[in-house]
């Protein structure tokens, strides 16, 4: 049985069956009733429960943090990089206080310090992972905060879109830098590095995607490879012009669960970034490679028709963030 005490206004509710042991905090004694009531028979059908859950007033918001680290980052795409910032979040002093005492108030002044320590658009990925795992901690766990802080504070401004383009020029000093010939297979990292960049022009894929894709996803007859799984979660399947093939068509085939690209997506990000320093072109991102691409495309193709290459399912995203006509060509199409 349950036990459902009262207390400063609201009710405790205690379970302790086959074993595990649960608890909560709700604001009426119905709310703790139906709670005990569904965890009870959960128990009683041994479905999959933690040992011990528990969520009062002891539970600190970095408990939260690590239990969402532990238990649901896990089983995303992305468990590596979150774990880093959820571990980095945990580190925080500001995030010692118990769950309860995490109002729009304090999230706010986190913020603003948050903003002086590093770039808006990190505090808002910081903001929406946070919201995310409170939003797991009342829907999921029972976690006694009567709404989620984060929603209620104003997010930082999106910071302008870059407007980096890649020239013809650029791109053969990078590739001169990585000691690659553009027209022998790539056998070193940085050989492989320089491959990459230039497939990354000629197709606008992410860096995670070039280097995931394997033999047995790529159709050179019918020029497209295909994306079993990106970042929005889709697949989707990536049209080879004549210059994205000749690139391909200059390595050797291998077997079907061979990645093509034999570069791991932080060593090239690493072995680029060195590169790109060493030439003098600092401000050229890797993923700058990627819009240029777009920017290309979109002078040949629809904006439906480039969605569908580069995968976005935001068409005015693609336009402010990936789109960079040069103005003197569009003048000309004025006449």
């Amino acid at each position: 049985m349950a036990t459902i005490i009262k207390r400063s206004g609201s009710f405790r509710v205690q379970i302790s069956r086959k074993g595990k042991r649960l608890s909560a905090t709700f604001d009426t004694k119905a709310q703790a009733e139906i709670w005990a009531y569904q965890m009870e028979a959960m128990i009683l059908n041994d479905e999959n429960l933690e040992q011990e859950i528990i969520i009062d007033e002891n539970l600190s918001v970095i408990d939260i943090f690590e239990k969402y680290k532990n238990t649901v980052s896990p089983k995303k795409r992305g468990f590596v990089k979150e774990r880093i910032r959820i571990e980095k979040l945990c580190r925080d002093p500001a995030f010692l206080l118990p769950i309860e005492k995490l109002t729009n108030k304090v999230m706010a002044v986190w913020r603003d310090k948050r903003l002086t320590q590093v770039q808006p658009l990190t505090v808002k990925r910081e903001l929406i992972l946070i919201s995310a795992i409170l939003n797991t901690a009342i829907k999921e766990w029972g976690v006694n905060l009567p709404y989620n802080p984060v929603k209620m504070i104003q997010q930082p401004k999106n910071p302008r879109p870059r407007n980096q383009r890649v020239s013809e020029e650029n791109k053969l000093k990078i590739v001169k830098q990585l000691d690659w010939d553009m027209k022998t297979p790539p056998t070193t990292t940085s050989q492989w590095v320089a491959f990459a960049f230039c497939l990354a022009l000629a197709t606008a894929m992410r860096r995670g995607e070039i280097c995931s894709f394997t033999w047995g996803d790529l159709y050179l007859e019918e020029s497209y490879i295909h994306l079993d799984m990106t970042k929005n979660g889709d697949e989707r399947n990536v049209p080879l012009s004549t210059k994205a093939k000749s690139l391909l068509k200059l390595l050797i085939p291998q077997q079907k669960n061979v990645r093509v690209v034999a570069v791991t997506p932080d060593v090239l990000s690493s072995t680029f970034r060195k590169a790109k320093i060493a030439v003098g072109l600092e401000n050229i991102r890797f993923h700058d490679a990627r819009r240029e691409a777009t920017t290309q495309f979109a002078e040949k193709l629809n904006p439906l028709e480039v969605a569908a290459i580069t995968g976005h399912k935001d068409i005015n995203q693609l336009r402010s963030t990936y789109y960079n006509p040069d103005a003197s060509k569009l003048a000309k199409k004025l006449d």
